[in-house]
């Protein structure tokens, strides 16, 4: 599951809505505590298994992903540029049955409860309770809000959904910008020699 860690980041995307499919939709705003969740380690051993892609000859490993225990918080190191605009970050939980008699898989919400209630039926009183909160936008005011973050805070399609030609041409005309100005450099050198 997509995160960030930038609250207006997120308004964008409770508002935003490509198709124009969710209009008459109110939106969502989902707020977590980073803290109440388990930091996926990226670089610890026992991670591996979730580092391999999924194909015929691993696909036992893939199996193991699904063994895991407890809610991940999971920050990539390395972040492509629509990753740093976005300030992305993922979840990952268990999502199969909760037990034997369930035949669909849960929801993070279902596990939340479920989660919730084996710490209280364990007396683990030393860990609070999972939770995510949530916040109800107005479908009436999505378009102003996106506008006022758009005006405001430069957050808007264009920033967020960053195409990566666009870089590369940006990237060029950087290239070609400090060629100019260090070609300007010779001559204001040469010139002052002479």
């Amino acid at each position: 599951m997509d995160w960030t860690s930038e609250l207006l980041v997120a308004l964008f995307f409770a508002c935003y809505d490509e198709k124009g499919e969710c209009l008459d939709k109110d939106g969502v705003l989902f707020i977590i505590e980073r803290s109440q969740y388990t930091k996926f380690k990226i670089n610890s051993s026992e991670n591996n298994a979730f580092m391999q892609p999924i194909n015929n000859s691993t696909i036992d490993l893939f199996k193991k992903r699904l063994e895991t225990s407890d809610i991940h918080l999971f920050e990539p190191v390395i972040k492509n540029p629509r990753l740093r605009n976005q300030d992305g970050c993922f979840m990952f939980f268990p999502f199969l049955p909760i037990s034997l008699d369930d035949k669909k898989y849960v929801t993070l919400n279902d596990y939340m409860i479920a989660k919730n209630k084996y710490r209280e039926q364990n007396n683990e009183t030393n860990k609070s309770k999972i939770w995510i909160g949530n916040k109800k936008i107005d479908k009436n005011f999505k378009n102003s809000i996106l506008q006022e973050l758009n005006e405001l805070h430069g957050i808007s399609k264009q920033t967020l959904f960053v195409d990566t030609n666009h870089i590369k041409n940006v990237s060029n005309w950087y290239k070609q910008l400090y060629e100019k100005a260090k070609k300007m450099a010779e001559l204001i050198k040469a010139k002052s020699k002479s």
